[in-house]
């Protein structure tokens, strides 16, 4: 994704040491869950703060996207992209399971636990903790090694 990607932005100073084409890494996990019918994707921000030593921070909380209308239920309805593709969508907290007056004061992490745990599924960040782990584990030696190739990681 490029650095201004949904108006994240870098500091000034950190801005200056990036080439224009600075992007980061994007990796799709699993295919959208439906909630009331709409796919819905997590972005999990993580930082590379350095290489040597490796330095990765993950964010306490989530991005959470809605598409606006439900998923696709015929292939027809797959040329709509605004059912299977999340660019406009709409707040995760507005929809029917989701929203109730005692949603306004949590982050989007604790909504997300909440409607996946109703499903019995298992604490989400562990979950990306440990894959995160595992993915700059993996690419840890070529980060390393080859520095240039990996633009998008800086020194703060």
């Amino acid at each position: 994704k490029s650095g201004a990607h949904r108006g994240v932005s870098l500091l000034p100073q950190t801005a200056a040491h990036l080439p224009p084409s600075f992007s980061g890494v994007v990796q799709r996990l699993v295919e959208p869950v439906l909630v009331d019918g709409h796919a819905t994707d997590v972005g999990v921000y993580v930082l590379v703060a350095g290489v040597a030593p490796l330095r990765v921070y993950i964010w306490d909380d989530v991005l959470l996207r809605t598409c606006l209308k439900r998923f696709p239920t015929s292939d027809l309805q797959f040329q709509d992209l605004e059912r299977w593709v999340v660019e406009d969508y709409q707040p995760f907290h507005e929809l029917p399971s989701v929203a109730g007056p005692a949603v306004e004061h949590l982050t989007n992490l604790e909504l997300w636990e909440g409607v996946m745990g109703m499903r019995g599924l298992p604490e989400f960040m562990p979950q990306v903790r440990t894959y995160v782990e595992a993915l700059f584990a993996a690419m840890e030696a070529d980060l390393r090694e080859h520095p240039q190739a990996h633009a998008a990681f800086f020194d703060l």
